[in-house]
């Protein structure tokens, strides 16, 4: 016989009051319900219910949550939250998603489960399940509430979620949206970035009905990504728990490196900090090419140790799983630590000469590639210790003939004629030779508007991609190509830069990693500015 059994009315009526006001209190008493055992206390559980608190007391409505596997979050959000909706509003509508249809189906399960126990039962007697909906797809209350469990892929017309009631009575909860095995098909997470935007966001009752993406990361352009780069107008508050804890971890400068890193445009870190406790202790370890202490997000889970065996083994798994920093399942080409930049090109006194490189494309498709113009310096001095310098770029997409006018235009931008700096005028447009680069060196050619030099490639020795990129990671690692530090593109330049892997690059794009190709032959090939020497 349960304590609850036992307790007197107004006993009863005193916890219900105290647990409907009290979701983590609510969650502790669910899991006993379910499991019999009390919920083990894990000290990142209050960062997540702070940040859950925020959804039911609707200060957020649109959250992202990456925290690593086996962490707790389909549990508290994907079963317990649902239920704590109706007990808040028993007509409450709640839409739970994901790729994994039997997990689905279980979180269903479990709450049917929870919601058929004496004990559920007695201290909230008016959410009572509707025998009329009670399939894993299709939960129901007795007062019109409705729980629809739909994969990713299902039907979801006519479904809604939230009511049109004060305060929180339903939500959205979206637990891992995509297959790992979709993630590196720009096709699929296409196809699931687009339902989304199309399709899920219209199943909102309100403005104000909070939607929740917990998930680990598997690309860069998943749905988090896409969303936290600005794939819908909303700003998303963003809570990331990381399996290795760094001491400054949920501190604002940690995010905003993963922010500046990643191009983040439409997010608000939801900050934290996690001490030390008797359970998790800080210490040295060779970290991310540096002694720094770290400790595990929950060491009974998994302690430092076997996740830094994790990192040696499958770094792919562990930044983009446990880390919530996505990488390609490729080998990065090139370090971070190998980027050197500059404040001023004053810096660098008067130039060699300089020029121009293009990569373009000319769709605006939201799945094409960009158009990347830069314009380099190459400094004066020693063949050996000749600096490649970026000064400007421009990047964007354009259908033709606006491509025309746009790189017609950073010519005639940089071809100035400055008699205090005329190193400053570049000698040639560099352009590849195929597709829109085709056109555009034939008009040019023609209409003589830009000094253009066409940059053959197909059925060469250059033509394969990430063997080019490859030529140039010398140069970086001895810090003989400078970036401008505040440049409004860096960020752009720079993420592309990070994720040309063996595999293919992670953010689907090699535009300005073809730039900088072409600027490495141009600046260093034995002082040649000629692309026959390439093949």
């Amino acid at each position: 016989m349960s304590n609850i059994s036992q307790m007197s009315d107004q006993e009863v009526d005193a916890l219900r009051e105290y647990l409907t006001n009290n979701f983590e209190e609510f969650s502790k008493f669910c899991f006993k319900v379910l499991t019999g055992q009390r919920l083990m206390h894990v000290d990142y559980y209050v960062i997540l219910f702070a940040a859950i608190q925020k959804l039911i007391d609707q200060e957020s409505t649109r959250m992202i949550i990456n925290i690593p596997p086996r962490a707790g979050k389909t549990l508290l959000i994907s079963i317990f939250l649902p239920l704590f909706a109706w007990v808040n509003a028993p007509s409450g509508q709640t839409i739970l998603t994901g790729f994994n249809s039997d997990v689905l189906a279980e979180c269903s399960g479990y709450i049917r489960t929870i919601m058929t126990n004496p004990d559920f039962k007695r201290v909230f007697p008016d959410v009572i399940i509707d025998p009329n909906k009670k399939s894993a797809e299709k939960l129901g209350t007795m007062s019109a509430g409705v729980l629809h469990a739909i994969p990713t892929t299902g039907r979801v017309t006519g479904k809604g979620c939230g009511a049109l009631v004060e305060g929180f009575a339903g939500l959205m909860a979206i637990d891992d949206v995509i297959k790992p095995d979709d993630a590196n098909s720009p096709r699929e997470r296409e196809k699931i970035n687009a339902r989304f935007s199309n399709t899920l966001l219209s199943r909102l009752a309100t403005m104000s009905t909070p939607l929740v993406i917990i998930m680990q990361r598997l690309h860069s352009d998943d749905l988090c990504g896409y969303l936290m780069k600005g794939g819908s107008s909303d700003v998303y508050d963003w809570l990331n728990i990381p399996g290795i804890v760094v001491e400054d971890a949920g501190s604002e400068a940690w995010y905003k490196e993963q922010i500046e890193e990643f191009g983040y445009t439409n997010v608000k870190p939801i900050l934290y900090n996690l001490p030390e406790s008797k359970d998790r202790k800080y210490e040295s370890y060779m970290f991310e090419s540096k002694i720094q202490k770290i400790s595990s997000f929950w060491p009974i889970r998994k302690d430092v140790i076997s996740l830094l065996g994790l990192l040696e083994k499958d770094p792919y798994t562990f930044y983009s799983q446990y880390q919530g920093k996505p990488v390609s399942k490729g080998t990065a080409a090139l370090k971070a630590s190998s980027l050197y930049f500059y404040d001023s090109i004053e810096e660098f006194g008067r130039f060699a000469y300089t020029f121009i490189t293009a990569d373009t494309a000319s769709t605006v498709a939201s799945y094409s590639d960009f158009t990347v113009a830069c314009y380099w310096g190459v400094t004066r001095g020693n063949a050996d210790n000749r600096k490649l310098v970026l000064i400007d770029l421009v990047v964007g997409k354009w259908e033709v003939p606006e491509l025309v006018v746009e790189m017609r235009r950073f010519w005639r931008e940089k071809n100035v004629t400055n008699r205090d700096r005329l190193d400053l005028k570049p000698k040639y447009f560099y352009m590849e030779d195929k597709s829109s680069g085709l056109f555009l060196n034939q008009q040019f050619l023609k209409d003589k508007t830009v000094r253009v030099k066409p940059v053959p490639r197909d059925g060469t020795a250059s033509n394969a991609k990430f063997d080019r990129f490859l030529n140039a990671i010398p140069y970086f690692d001895k810090g003989r190509i400078i970036l401008p530090k505040h440049h409004e593109h860096l960020s752009h330049f720079k993420l592309e830069l990070l994720g040309q892997t063996s595999l293919g690059p992670t953010t689907n794009h090699d535009d300005c990693a073809d730039n900088v190709s072409d600027a490495v032959v141009i600046a260093f090939s034995s002082g040649s500015m000629s692309y026959e020497s390439w093949v």
